[in-house]
């Protein structure tokens, strides 16, 4: 219809007739009228949406994969809990994260493994 629109100049004794045609399709169909391109890039923007949607679950599941494996080598190594350091390992990028694992293995104290 858009297309049409573009192509077509309809007279100015026409447009309500047309107007009125529209307005029985989209009652008819239950829906307002979307144009092929429009439809394309309604599709288009559902796939972005869950390309992104997928990427993000994945950060996260990543970033929680991280923090349990920290939490339970600190726990199997210094044999305590890591409680006090918890907001610190919520609050941690990625890259924080995986030096905080490496020096777990190297580290005396839970205290090691956090330091600056």
């Amino acid at each position: 219809m858009v297309f049409l629109e573009w192509i077509v100049a309809l007279p100015e004794d026409l447009t309500p007739y047309y107007n009125e045609q529209l307005e029985h399709l989209e009652e008819d169909s239950h829906m307002t009228y979307i144009s092929i391109i429009e439809r394309q890039g309604i599709a288009q923007g559902i796939e972005q949406g869950i390309e992104q949607g997928i990427e993000q679950g994945i950060g996260q599941g990543r970033m929680s994969t991280l923090q349990g494996t920290l939490q339970k080598l600190l726990q199997l190594k210094f044999g305590e809990s890591a409680a006090e350091y918890e907001q610190r390992l919520l609050a941690a990028e990625e890259a924080e994260l995986t030096l905080w694992t490496e020096r777990v293995l190297f580290a005396e104290s839970i205290e090691a493994v956090f330091a600056q």
